[in-house]
């Protein structure tokens, strides 16, 4: 499996009900490349640096996506944006704990900068210990980026499902884990903190269709 995500930011000047207009040009383009699996939604209101559309597409592996690759972000680069962010990339380590009643699909793009290596991987560790922690997550998968898109060269992507908003935005957000361990990572603060640039975290409704682990 290959995966494609891109975060598109409209210009603040477009007329909100101009918009599904743009998504649906959006949708079309994307089903010409045909896919695997496809999630294109809004993004819901908390995100940070997160964007007004979600584009989340799945291929069979990276040649699939890169025959199609040029037409998609050709119709990208022409809607009237501030700036596109995104990622291709293999999925990498993750698990679920389930599928059914997904609802909100999650993902953070971030910048880890060169460190040594039992860092970067004290890093993921950490990150990965999450779900161990915290039960809303159903599931999660952490990713490094072969292709960064945007202005900042994204290195990792950080996705998650929950159940609904209050999942993310409460439970795993306030946890202890979260702000007592993975944290420090991006805080300068810490001696050895990695994530130095403005994340992109950004999150959509899914309709109950699992993403990340899809069959």
């Amino acid at each position: 499996m290959y995966k494609v995500t891109r975060v598109v930011h409209y210009r603040e000047d477009i007329d909100p009900a101009d918009r599904a207009g743009l998504d649906d040009r959006v949708r079309e383009a994307a089903a010409a490349t045909h896919p695997d699996r496809t999630l294109i939604a809004p993004t819901l209101p908390g995100v940070i640096n997160g964007g007004d559309l979600i584009v989340h597409l799945q291929f069979a592996d990276r040649d699939t996506w890169l025959q199609v690759r040029e037409d998609f972000d050709r119709v990208l680069g022409e809607l009237p944006t501030t700036r596109l962010d995104g990622a291709e990339y293999s999925p990498g380590r993750g698990g679920r704990r389930e599928d059914d009643g997904a609802q909100v699909y999650r993902t953070l793009l971030l910048r880890a900068e060169d460190a040594p290596a039992e860092i970067s991987e004290q890093f993921a560790a950490d990150t990965l210990s999450m779900p161990r922690y915290v039960s809303s997550m159903l599931s999660w998968q952490l990713s490094p980026i072969d292709r960064s898109l945007g202005p900042t060269t994204w290195t990792h992507v950080w996705e998650q499902e929950y159940r609904d908003l209050p999942g993310l935005l409460g439970e795993y957000m306030l946890h202890p884990v979260h702000w007592a361990v993975v944290d420090r990572w991006f805080d300068p603060e810490f001696p050895d903190y990695v994530v130095r640039t403005k994340i992109c975290h950004t999150f959509c409704d899914s309709d109950g269709r699992p993403v990340l682990y899809a069959q």
